[in-house]
């Protein structure tokens, strides 16, 4: 018999309402889906609150397997080779998603076939006593999925170097000096770079065809990605004792966060979370330059990207499931053609749960971000100034959370450009905070390599997630 998600889930409560021991945490996360007297529920919650119950490592060589991430090197990570001070660890893993694991809430077996994919993370903390005390970090860089440091600081895994241009790496310094705990996560690695350490060759996929997150997919598309995404930040959860995360998700990666938060019931795993680029993955046709789908042509077409690149080839790699050394079969959004798979993996055409919560949530838009996220995410946060005639927009679609903060610097209300018309305050009534930023005005795509960028998106999180869980 194949177990649905929510019966595995079931399974697991059940199994905490016995032990109210290491099972506990799970119940946290789920019990507000679960058919239990209300008073149990409140209690058990009650009871582990944000401390989190299950085992925080004491040292960087301790972190464990879970059910879909297998740890190649534990209790012997490698050493990341940083100097600035920090204690820092990188983990060999490997993710593994079992049909009868889990799935999409809207139906558990949309990801059956997913394969399995490496990553290496880099964990970088002050020292070993804020392994157990203070707040994790997650941060998931867009792209080929190289790494935050790599992508946005121009370093090494797990190294910073504060003397660059770059500072996607600052940020991550920054957060370890006010005592945070970091975790980089790679899902590629490009040896012509400069910024893959010698122990990942081989084992992470060189971003050839595609991006490797978007390998080996075995055709379930975006959601198969999410899933091994979402065992990936799980097993981030369970190892830092069961207690909320913050989340830095850039481009891509904010489609990957996302979709796990609205289509797989995440948003317990996480306290803040942080999109730059995006959210995307709002309605993938536009992302393609496909004009005649669910929701019509593009908001001004022809202003900025118009589709294809590398975004489309990724999207056409993760609906073929091949290989990272295979071309990827399926060319539909890069030839602007109309695809299944665009539309199961597009957010706003889903059966979705956009009710976050208590979580807190952060966009962030460069003003020169030129990829068409800026298309993306007003789907989420409100609608568009008129919208096309034609288009039946589902508006069911603006998100709400404990707070939504959006700082942009796309439209200027002194210069009210074209862009204004879909970015102006009063088109987009879903979040709490609002603000055009000037030092976004020049950041691009990827915000973090710009000082202004990475300076308005750490200010933002360390505003909202707090030290101490």
């Amino acid at each position: 018999m194949k177990w649905t998600r929510r019966e595995v889930l079931w399974t697991s409560a059940v199994a905490v309402v016995l032990t109210l021991g290491a099972g506990v945490a799970m119940f946290a996360r789920y019990g507000d889906r679960l058919t239990l007297p209300d008073g149990l529920v409140a209690t058990l919650l009650a009871t582990i609150s944000e401390s989190g119950s299950g085992n925080c490592p004491t040292d960087l060589s301790q972190l464990y397997s879970t059910g879909e991430v297998t740890v190649f090197n534990e209790g012997a990570p490698q050493d990341c080779g940083a100097d600035d001070g920090a204690i820092c660890a990188l983990y060999k893993l490997t993710i593994s998603i079992a049909p009868d694991t889990w799935g999409p809430e809207e139906d558990e077996g949309l990801d059956d076939d997913v394969g399995e994919l490496n990553a290496w993370v880099a964990i970088r903390a002050p020292d070993e006593a804020a392994l157990c005390s203070n707040r994790w970090m997650i941060l998931d860089a867009g792209g080929e999925g190289l790494g935050w440091a790599p992508s946005f600081g121009k370093t090494p895994l797990g190294q910073v170097d504060l003397d660059n241009d770059f500072y996607g790496d600052d940020m991550i310094y920054d957060y370890n000096q006010a005592g945070y705990v970091t975790v980089d996560v790679a899902w590629g690695c490009d040896p012509s770079d400069g910024t893959c350490p010698s122990a990942m060759e081989g084992w992470l996929n060189d971003p050839k065809q595609g991006a490797p997150w978007t390998q080996g997919t075995g055709g379930t598309g975006p959601l198969g990605v999410v899933s091994r995404t979402l065992a990936l930040y799980d097993w981030v959860y369970q190892n830092s004792g069961n207690r909320r995360l913050c989340a830095h998700a850039q481009s891509a990666a904010s489609g990957r966060l996302f979709t796990a938060l609205s289509r797989y019931g995440a948003e317990d795993l996480f306290d803040t979370v942080a999109f730059d680029g995006g959210p995307v993955w709002a309605y993938m046709p536009w992302s393609c330059g496909i004009d005649d789908g669910d929701l019509g042509a593009r908001p001004d077409a022809d202003q900025g990207t118009s589709g294809g690149g590398a975004p489309a080839r990724n999207m056409d790699c993760m609906m073929s499931g091949t290989g990272p050394d295979l071309a990827c079969a399926v060319t539909a959004c890069t030839q602007g053609r109309p695809h299944d798979g665009l539309d199961l993996g597009s957010n706003v055409l889903a059966d979705a749960d956009f009710d976050f919560g208590d979580l807190d949530v952060i966009v962030v838009m460069g003003g020169a971000d030129d990829s068409g996220a800026w298309r993306q995410v007003p789907l989420y946060l409100g609608d568009y100034a008129d919208g096309p005639d034609q288009a039946p927009w589902p508006w069911r679609t603006r998100i709400t959370a404990n707070q939504v903060k959006v700082s942009q610097g796309l439209c200027n209300p002194t210069v009210n450009d074209w862009r204004c018309d879909h970015w102006d305050e009063s088109n987009l009534t879903s979040f709490y905070g609002w603000a055009f930023e000037q030092d976004l005005k020049d950041a691009p795509h990827a915000t973090a390599q710009d000082a202004g960028g990475a300076q308005v998106m750490q200010s933002m999180m360390l505003s909202s997630c707090e030290l101490t869980p």
